[in-house]
């Protein structure tokens, strides 16, 4: 280096890109954040403590033509993130500039939920047909 010369990091070729975008998402999708509910054909409770994250479909389904089948020409659709806690999903929505919608039942108020009174008991339950003896 000579000694008029000051040293300056990051120029040349290495001055980086000229844009960066905030998002690789298009501005029009919409994502859906929920916790998956347990699968109908089994008792487990697997994949049920996350929260996911996807996108709602921007255009119609169509049949193609050749085979019959359903096709979409949506490709976020398909992208599926999972996270940890809804806090976690949230703060990677507002991240992202995501507009985003919380669905699912860990998106209402907990204290709702707590003070919700029990459904009456169907009238083929046995504790309803053979309730217990009241104690005097």
């Amino acid at each position: 280096m000579r000694a008029n010369e000051t040293s300056s990091a990051g120029t040349g070729h290495n001055r980086g890109p000229v844009w960066l975008p905030t998002s690789s998402v298009p501005e029009d999708a919409v994502a859906i954040i929920r916790r998956p509910t347990r699968s109908v054909m089994t008792s487990g409770n697997r994949r049920t403590r996350t929260w996911t994250l996807g996108f709602e479909r921007r255009t119609t389904p169509f049949v193609e033509p050749l085979m019959g089948w359903t096709a979409g020409d949506d490709p976020m659709v398909q992208v599926e993130l999972s996270f940890p806690t809804l806090d976690a999903a949230l703060r990677f929505a507002d991240r992202q500039a995501l507009t985003y919608r919380v669905e699912g039942p860990g998106a209402a108020d907990p204290a709702l939920r707590a003070s919700a009174t029990k459904p009456p008991l169907p009238s083929w339950s046995i504790q309803a047909r053979f309730p217990e003896p009241r104690k005097p």
